[in-house]
């Protein structure tokens, strides 16, 4: 009967890394605020939680910033086999920042590895 137990024991390591996030998800930024600011760099921060550090940029000076108060929502999700899946949504501000770290998932085990992961910008209610 010690077979089965190693089995067992070895399909769930297998599964629990399958489903861990190790670095493969492509970050895609769907910024609705350039006329505020641009995002100049980004990595992502592992850990229990997943976070986006960015560095912002100078706005694009097309338009004058369209947001109040320099608050913006953000949001981040993935789509699966055509469904969207919400992982996080914030507000923060820009304020006296050159860099700012955003959570993306409360746990990296709910990122598809494969799946881009898509986080948006927009202005916020003031």
């Amino acid at each position: 009967m010690a077979a089965p137990k190693y089995n067992l024991v070895l399909i769930s390591s297998f599964l629990i890394s399958v489903c861990a996030h190790s670095g493969g998800t492509d970050i895609l930024i769907d910024n609705q605020v350039k006329s505020c600011f641009t995002v100049a760099g980004q990595n992502l921060h592992h850990g229990e939680a997943l976070a986006l550090n960015i560095k912002l940029g100078p706005s694009e000076k097309t338009h004058t910033c369209s947001c109040k108060a320099a608050l913006y929502t953000y949001a981040a999700y993935q789509n699966n086999d055509g469904t969207r899946n919400n992982l996080i949504e914030g507000v923060f501000t820009s304020l006296n920042k050159e860099r700012i770290r955003l959570p993306l998932a409360v746990q990296t085990q709910l990122i598809y590895k494969y799946e881009p992961l898509t986080v948006t910008f927009s202005c916020a209610q003031p």
